[in-house]
């Protein structure tokens, strides 16, 4: 008798072993089930933000899964959530945050013989779509001016009637992406923000962080190609010296809305013309085919009058452009700025980067020993050794890093984007380094702000702490592929596009090329698609 009742007890044990084994199997089987159902209810945020299709998504993940038999699935957003306000869903700021609940009857086998069938068991996740904080850095130098038929133009002539091309496509690219990230969120406010900072001799925040839909889309309606570069105010041939048309210069009017240069009154580089006009009198263009060569007309500021320093008149600041988008991110505002919005760190920070040429400005007070300023304003750099074309390369770029740049073989030779040689730059010159052996310049400075918006803020040096954002980057037209005689004879790749792969690189984003800006419509939407979704809990 003992025996027997030993044996049932032994049953009892054995049996209660094997369906308790059974519910945790099964509370782990519906754990993965539950956890896959929430992140596909989060996609929808970017797909197109309802109840129906949160629920429709998770349903289908919990049958993929193999979980059918349920009792109750229960899909919440704060907007629908079972108890109003809940303070999980109903965040501030505002957060994509989904919970899914499933409870599940799960059979029993000994058990059922005392009469126990089944067991309850209830599994909840929530997960979270990242709000993105996203600031669309757009280079809107006066490049971004041709006509329809891809000649260049006056900005001040196409800017009144909204004619400037590419600028027009950029800016309709840039409120597709607008229209995707407020779709997924049902077109309701909270969830994502943009701000626009566009760049070329100067940065400057057109908008700040906003989740205004209708503000933001005004904005990028707004955006105007860079006038600063003008029409040279007088007739030029080659017997006027620097004296003659100096005077002529000094009595031009500041044209309205462009920011004053501390000499003449006028800033940035004039142009003999626009129009595509093929005129190479005595080689005063440059290889662009539209400024004058600053070696031909001299200039302001120089270190003598056979020494043109060309620092003034370079118009793409990429480097200054980065440092303020990474400071909106941060919430840091130039001074006086009318309004700066908090930093949200639970934000998933983007930047997305469009230029299409190569950098030959920035700032000396911002390099990479040097803590990053708020002010989108600095003294220009162009080292000495770049003011004089190469022996025997007239198309040498000013202010364009000519030796620290890996050549085209080293980069084709390298196993991945992360080796040492991807990413090569001159140190900032020492304070106090004499103009005739500087080597810091404009390319240097840009991938130093580059390190400032992607590098984590943790576990790094003061001086190369960065936002930690996401950096997508656009090379628009094929000027970003351009390599100049020097470039070509030393191998060396094209600046441009260089710089744009480090950034993505660096920014673990992607770079896209974009020879036609009839595909910057596919290439904003592919950046939108790429925000991702993270489980919360």
């Amino acid at each position: 008798m003992i025996m027997a009742l030993l044996f049932i007890g032994l049953m009892a044990i054995i049996g209660l072993a094997i369906d308790l084994g059974n519910v945790f199997v099964s509370y782990s089987r519906l754990r993965r089930a539950v956890d896959a159902a929430a992140l596909a209810s989060t996609s929808q945020f970017r797909e197109g933000y309802t109840q129906i299709a949160l629920e429709r998504a998770a349903q289908q993940f919990l049958n993929l899964n193999g979980i059918t038999n349920t009792v109750d699935v229960t899909i919440e957003a704060c907007s629908f959530a079972v108890i109003p306000n809940d303070p999980e869903l109903c965040t501030t700021p505002t957060r994509k945050l989904v919970r899914v609940t499933v409870t599940q009857d799960v059979n029993l086998f000994f058990l059922a013989v005392m009469g126990l069938n089944t067991v309850p068991i209830k599994v909840d996740a929530i997960s979270e779509a990242a709000s993105v904080d996203l600031v669309l850095l757009i280079d809107n130098s006066s490049s971004m001016a041709q006509t329809n038929t891809g000649a260049d133009t006056n900005p001040k002539d196409c800017n009144p009637s909204s004619n400037c091309h590419p600028m027009e496509e950029i800016k309709a690219a840039a409120k597709l992406l607008v229209n995707r990230l407020f779709l997924s969120q049902g077109g309701a406010p909270g969830y994502d923000r943009v701000s626009i900072v566009t760049f070329n001799r100067f940065p400057k925040v057109e908008l700040e962080m906003t989740d205004n839909k209708a503000t933001i889309m005004s904005k990028i309606d707004a955006i105007t190609v860079y006038q600063g570069e003008y029409k040279c105010p007088f007739a030029f041939d080659n017997g006027q010296t620097y004296a003659q048309w100096l005077p002529l210069w000094l009595a031009e009017p500041v044209p309205l809305g462009d920011p004053p240069n501390s000499i003449t009154g006028l800033e940035g580089p004039c142009r003999l013309h626009w129009g595509g006009s093929t005129n190479t009198d005595s080689g005063l263009l440059n290889p662009d085919g539209a400024y004058i060569t600053l070696y031909s007309l001299q200039m302001y500021e120089s270190e003598t009058a056979a020494e043109p320093n060309p620092k003034d008149w370079m118009v793409t600041n990429s480097g200054g452009g980065l440092k303020v988008a990474g400071n909106v991110l941060g919430g840091q505002y130039p001074a006086g700025y009318p309004s700066s919005p908090v930093r949200r760190e639970s934000a998933l920070w983007v930047v997305v980067w469009l230029t299409d040429g190569y950098t030959n400005a920035g700032y000396s007070e911002d390099g990479e020993h040097h803590p990053q300023s708020v002010s989108n304003s600095g003294t220009m750099i162009c080292p000495k050794y770049t003011w004089a074309p190469i022996t025997g390369y007239p198309d040498t770029r000013w202010c364009v890093d000519q030796d620290a740049r890996p050549t085209a073989a080293q980069l084709q030779a390298t196993p991945a984007p992360g080796a040492s040689v991807f990413a090569p730059r001159h140190a900032q010159d020492p304070v106090g380094t004499a103009v005739e052996d500087r080597v810091y310049d404009p390319d240097d400075y840009a991938r130093d702000m580059v390190d400032f918006v992607t590098n984590p803020d943790t576990a790094l040096p003061p001086e190369i702490k960065g936002q930690g954002a996401l950096l997508f980057t656009i090379g628009l037209g094929t000027k970003i592929n351009s390599r100049s005689q020097y470039e070509i004879a030393n191998n060396r790749p094209a600046p441009g596009s260089t710089l744009l792969e480090y950034g993505a690189y660096k920014g673990s984003g992607i770079y896209y090329p974009a020879p036609n800006a009839n595909q910057l419509d596919e290439i904003f939407l592919a950046i939108a698609n790429k925000i991702a979704t993270r489980l919360s809990r």
